[in-house]
């Protein structure tokens, strides 16, 4: 099948619609029989992204490589929209934009993705049909903190640290770890919290350590209390920002996020040298963005 799909919609003189449900042997008088059905199924998903503007010419390997659950995906949703929605999650083709902004010291090209961060957030909620994801966005970078810092003692609670989790599935993706930190009893989320909180300027390392005792918390979920206490110098280690600023394999561990941390830390001193004022929280969404343009 040739990959160019400008190509390919160009010679197309039917909707999309007509051209998803078209059986075989009518995709085959257009396309001519050399298609056969594999090619046919990849014809089908890829005009469909390319229509959609959720798919360029550069992008083919992605259809080749996983056509078939994508075509299964389109096949079991309800809607053009709710599939198209969902391959989009699936696709992330704009990795190489968040490499790209990684790279760059243009302050005013970060902030343009950082100001589009709501507005993300609001486009991933109605893709993955996740309305709270709004809220829960709002609560954990704007209230959280003033509530922990009301108490007399600094700690999360039952409900907060539920709360965290829920958000991290909801902008992320999915991971079977909800009831695991369900199961943390309330003395003991109290506990670790507050060990984190108690030493979390004197010895970060030792405090990511402390949340991590918690069932279910591993560093990336840990590294969201961080961020959120303490963004200047703490990202939260989101698969966007892994792929993006790190330079192995995608693994969640202590010195992958040690690694990203630091890096992030000068490329916040690199922005701060143009004027701006920048911390951690705000380069990862920045990256967070950029890597899911598809929604723009």
């Amino acid at each position: 099948m040739k990959n160019n799909f400008l190509e390919i919609k160009t010679k197309m003189k039917y909707s999309l619609e007509q051209i998803w449900e078209m059986k075989n042997n009518e995709l085959e008088t257009i396309l001519g029989d050399f298609f056969n059905d594999e090619q046919k199924m990849k014809t089908r998903v890829s005009i469909k992204l390319y229509e959609e503007n959720k798919l360029n010419n550069n992008d083919s390997n992605i259809i080749n490589n996983n056509y078939q659950n994508y075509y299964k995906i389109m096949k079991k949703s309800e809607s053009l929209k709710e599939g198209l929605n969902k391959l989009t999650l699936k696709l992330k083709p704009n990795l190489n934009v968040a490499i790209e902004l990684y790279n760059s010291n243009n302050s005013k090209k970060w902030m343009e993705y950082y100001k589009k961060y709501d507005k993300t957030i609001e486009l991933i909620s109605i893709a993955k049909n996740k309305p709270q994801l709004i809220e829960l966005d709002k609560w954990l970078w704007n209230d959280l903190k003033n509530d922990v810092h009301n108490r007399s003692e600094y700690y999360l609670t039952k409900e907060e640290l539920s709360n965290i989790m829920k958000w991290k599935l909801m902008r992320g993706k999915f991971r079977p770890l909800q009831k695991m930190v369900d199961e943390n009893s309330s003395e003991f989320i109290k506990l670790c919290t507050n060990n984190a909180f108690n030493i979390l300027e004197d010895n970060w390392k030792n405090a990511l350590k402390e949340l991590m005792k918690l069932k279910g918390i591993g560093v990336a979920t840990a590294s969201i209390i961080l961020s959120v206490f303490c963004p200047n110098h703490f990202p939260f280690m989101s698969d966007e920002v892994i792929e993006s600023v790190h330079d192995g394999k995608k693994y969640y561990t202590n010195s992958v996020y040690f690694s990203i941390q630091s890096k992030l830390e000068n490329k916040k001193n690199e922005l701060n040298n143009n004027g701006k004022k920048w911390n951690l929280e705000m380069l990862e969404k920045s990256l967070w963005v950029s890597s899911n343009l598809n929604y723009h």
